[in-house]
């Protein structure tokens, strides 16, 4: 996740008046299951205990602050979040701790589903692996005794648990067709008659200006706009959507309104291409967010408040390693996952 997008984001959160989201927040919406704006933890209850030691928690955790801390510096663990009621320090450590469930559950899935890494990528990822420990752990006194393995279990955790997000995007389920998310342009004239209506058409089908014509038959301007399918009433989509590139379109009634359209350009492609990312990449975490909530259900989690206290209390404040996150992904190579 590049930096740009992400305090783009954070940007658009904070005039909403939302929490601040960060890097790793932004990284856990892209991997797991949209940690960012869920309105709700799962409810603790008797289960299986988290697969992680306290040290190989920590170990993330660090990695996670310190790329945070590179984008807005060391003051923003005690601003005021959540309406004021939290540190952005607490609600950053509440996330965390969502976020190791969801990882050690999706890992249950990828068991269930039989979903395992190739001798290629576990091959890249023991050499990951290898170097983080030697280059971000090794020596590192907030880790305690973290040995070479803990710390490439992790790795081979965060690798399975993305490695089931690319399965389940190229489930025929998550596809979203370039029909689904095709963009056109579209200039649009609403008129109160149909006569007055029939009489701009004419004169755009003549070859008239047809921002001309709107504002002298609609008194309004109708520059070319981007259109996506959902945005427009059915009975218009129809319409709009089976026109060429500079046509326009018959008379069609709604609501005792008279639309006309022009089609400046039929298919955006470089607009469609981007909404269909969006689309599946909705559509693959509502599927995930199901599947999700189907296995909790099934192998419910046992809370250790004791654990988080011990964890909160020890996290490092000096940690100069590698990003955690990135090194898995790189050793990865996966595209759009």
């Amino acid at each position: 996740m590049d930096t740009r997008l992400m305090r783009e984001r954070t940007s658009r959160l904070r005039k909403r008046g939302e929490k601040f989201v960060t890097l790793l927040l932004v990284i856990f919406c892209c991997l797991l299951l949209s940690a960012c704006g869920r309105e709700k933890k799962e409810e603790a209850v008797a289960g299986t205990a988290l697969p992680y030691s306290e040290n190989q928690l920590l170990m993330i955790i660090a990695s996670a602050r310190r790329e945070t801390e590179a984008v807005y510096g060391s003051e923003i663990w005690e601003k005021r979040v959540s309406g004021g009621t939290k540190t952005f320090s607490e609600a950053y450590f509440d996330e965390l701790r969502q976020f190791f469930y969801e990882l050690s559950a999706l890992n249950g899935m990828a068991e269930e589903r039989n979903v395992k890494l190739d001798t290629e990528e576990t091959r890249r990822l023991h050499e990951a692996a290898q170097r983080f420990y030697t280059e971000s752990v090794q020596g590192q006194s907030g880790f305690g005794s973290l040995g070479e393995e803990e710390v490439e279990f992790m790795f081979q955790q965060y690798a399975r648990a993305l490695k089931l997000r690319k399965v389940m995007r190229e489930d025929r389920k998550a596809e979203v067709s370039e029909s689904e998310a095709k963009v056109i342009h579209l200039q649009n004239a609403v008129l109160e008659s149909r006569e007055t209506a029939e009489k701009l058409r004419e004169e755009a089908l003549a070859g008239n200006d047809f921002r001309t014509l709107t504002r002298k038959y609609c008194g309004a301007d109708a520059p070319a706009k981007k259109v996506a399918r959902g945005e427009l009433a059915p009975e218009l989509e129809r319409v709009a959507f089976a026109m060429e590139d500079n046509t326009v379109s018959a008379v069609t009634e709604l609501d005792g309104k008279y639309y006309v359209f022009k089609c400046t350009e039929s298919y955006d492609k470089e607009e469609t291409a981007k909404r269909r990312k969006k689309l599946q990449d909705e559509r693959l975490q509502n599927l995930v967010r199901e599947a999700y909530e189907r296995y909790l259900a099934a192998h419910p989690f046992a809370e250790n408040e004791g654990l988080w206290d011990s964890v909160e209390a020890a996290v490092g404040k000096s940690y100069s390693g590698a990003n955690f996150f990135t090194a898995v992904r790189e050793a990865l190579r996966y595209e759009g996952v």
